[in-house]
């Protein structure tokens, strides 16, 4: 495998989780020093393990390696865990793990979700911070780029109510981009403030529903290959999770 790929790995997962999960995403190990929201909302750490290289021949890299994705929690008066905001992690977090079930990234990254363990009976202190800690681990494998098979292209991200080229829809706010072969599925997107949400893709999508509830969606509007439909209301800042069927 190339030399960069334990860097590609981090950023790959990092782009899973962040904004979908928590936008307080951390590699290798817990921040030095907590910003307001970390102690309050709490926080990810990402780690990889060992690279496993299984490249037969040059130029035809393929190799794997386990992710670990630690959901640091803040507890309770006297060190009680909050329930509530645990249940929210790891729904959050299997949502996003449930959703790269047979997607391969731009770059050749796919998961295992066959892999993925979890563990959740561990406490930890940091800077007198107390945290009840969610762990969560997958197998991520990488494949020669040129060699991951194309299906079609998704985005799903929050701006305002227009949109004009292809880097307007690249650049949307909180954008997750999937290459799948239809979007069909459950999705989770952070509005981070009075936004409309956008879902652009190469395919057609027929209704969206948010808690079983159909959400309106305006016309889509043609840009390159990509129909992009809109919310025909701006969504108020939080998580907002979509079924597209």
């Amino acid at each position: 495998m190339v030399t960069d790929t334990r860097i590609d790995i981090y950023d790959f997962v990092y782009n899973m989780v962040y904004g979908v999960v928590t936008k307080n995403v951390y590699s290798v190990s817990p921040p030095q020093e907590l910003t307001e929201s970390d102690t309050k909302d709490g926080f990810i750490v990402i780690s990889v393990g060992q690279v496993n290289d299984e490249s037969e021949f040059l130029g035809s890299a393929y190799g794997w390696a386990r992710v670990y994705i630690e959901a640091y929690i803040p507890t309770r008066l006297r060190g009680r865990a909050d329930k509530r905001k645990i249940a929210n992690y790891e729904r959050l977090l299997n949502s996003v793990i449930n959703q790269w079930n047979d997607k391969t990234s731009d770059d050749g990254f796919s998961i295992d979700v066959d892999t993925i363990i979890s563990d959740d009976d561990v406490v930890s202190s940091n800077k007198d911070n107390v945290y009840h800690v969610l762990v969560k681990s997958f197998v991520v494998y990488k494949n020669d780029s040129s060699d991951a098979t194309y299906k079609g292209d998704f985005y799903l991200g929050c701006g305002g109510d227009v949109l004009q080229s292809r880097d307007d829809i690249e650049t949307l706010t909180n954008v997750q981009h999937y290459n799948v072969d239809e979007p069909f599925g459950d999705y989770s997107i952070f509005v981070p403030s009075t936004n409309y949400v956008w879902l652009c893709t190469t395919k057609t999508i027929n209704k969206v529903l948010s808690s079983e509830i159909e959400v309106p969606m305006e016309e889509p509007i043609i840009i390159d290959e990509f129909s992009c439909y809109r919310t025909s209301n701006a969504i108020l800042e939080g998580q907002m999770d979509l079924e597209i069927i």
